[in-house]
């Protein structure tokens, strides 16, 4: 299964307006060292942070008044 890295909320607020952050990649051991070096060693400080998440995957959309 192809894996993706998506930029999301840190903080699960309720419309965390992610986006994709990579390509597909093959393994999960791949994305989520790509991940862990977006993400940096003070990411729980951070408004944003980097997961990884199997395909198909449907990003969160952000707030539409």
């Amino acid at each position: 299964m192809p894996y993706r890295v998506v930029n999301t909320d840190n903080f699960g607020r309720d419309y965390p307006n992610e986006t994709f952050a990579s390509d597909d990649l093959d393994t999960r051991a791949e994305a989520q060292a790509c991940a862990d070096k977006l993400n940096g060693p003070n990411s729980c400080y951070s408004s944003r942070y980097y997961k990884v998440e199997e395909l198909p995957y449907e990003l969160e959309p952000g707030f539409e008044p």
